[in-house]
């Protein structure tokens, strides 16, 4: 699978936002698109970049149920925290680079 990542533009804001919102319904991506690898491409390249600009580790606020998704990565649950907007609480992961 090829894969760019590339800066958006901020002329992309709303149709990224539109692409967001209804990604949530499934977690993320279609469902026809999960478990082709395009989450771990994000991920490492996320973890990269952070590695590159000096960080030890990223600071995740995870959906519930992407945990398991983060924790294949060396993920940690290390607190809890109120979500936006409130009425539950979400995990605040800490994934070494």
């Amino acid at each position: 699978m090829s894969l760019t990542i590339r800066a958006a533009g901020a002329d992309e804001a709303d149709t990224l936002s539109t692409i967001a919102m209804t990604a949530k319904a499934s977690w993320g991506y279609h469902p026809d698109h999960m478990g082709h690898g395009i989450g771990d491409v994000l991920l490492r390249h996320a973890m990269a970049c952070a590695r590159e600009n000096g960080a030890d580790a990223l600071r995740i606020v995870s959906d519930p149920n992407a945990e398991t998704f983060y924790a294949k990565y060396g993920a940690e649950r290390v607190d809890m925290v109120p979500s936006q907007p409130e009425g539950r609480e979400l995990p605040l992961l800490r994934l070494p680079v």
